[in-house]
This record gives C-alpha cells, structure tokens and sequence, in this order.
C-alpha cells in the first residue's frame, strides 16, 4: 500500500507527525501547504518535491475514499495530520456548496 511506504520514508526522515492544509474546487484539489515534524515538535527540512507529491497523492486517495468528489464544483478545503507512528489520521473537512433561497409574491403591481 501506498500510505505504508510514505509511513516508512517519513519515519526514515525523522518525520513524527506531517500536518497539511488542502483545497479543491472545479475539478481539482491538492495540499497547498505541508509542514513535517520530528521530535519534540521540532521543524523538520522539506518536504522535497517527490515527498510533496507523494503526501499529496496519498492524502488525495485518502479524501476520494472518504468524500467522493471533494473536488468537485464548490469543493472542499480542509486540514489533515497524519501521525507518522501509529498511522493515524485526523481530518478536519469542510464541504462548500451554493445555496438558493427562494422567495415568492403574488399581488398587484
């Protein structure tokens, strides 16, 4: 699976935690922003571009699986943190969409 080998890369890095900031609309959606985080919550370098794409990639599958069509139309924008050594994931997910609230009258003009 794709999501063990970006664990065990990062895990090689020194990367404990990976948190990211993703947004989607028209079709397309990507992290806009990815910070990476070693012990004690120090800053770790990078990620380089292959890296990047590979977060992206993984995070993008994972939001495809979660909410179909994020993506699409109005989209979505969201954060996500990834905690390097157990795996897990939390996303904190926003839907947009467009609302019409119609009103009526009859009478006179």
């Amino acid at each position: 699976m794709a999501g063990d080998g970006l664990l065990a890369r990062l895990r090689s890095i020194g990367v404990e935690r990976v948190e990211g900031q993703y947004d989607g609309s028209d079709g397309e959606g990507s992290l806009f922003e990815v910070e990476l985080y070693g012990a004690g919550d120090a800053p770790v370098g990078g990620p380089d571009v292959k890296l990047w794409q590979d977060v992206d990639a993984v995070v993008c599958d994972l939001l495809s699986r979660q909410w179909p069509g994020w993506e699409i139309d109005d989209g979505s924008a969201g954060t996500v943190t990834i905690t390097v050594n157990t795996g897990q994931v939390e996303v904190e997910h926003g839907r947009r969409y467009t609302e019409i609230d119609f009103d009526s009258y009859e009478g006179a003009l």
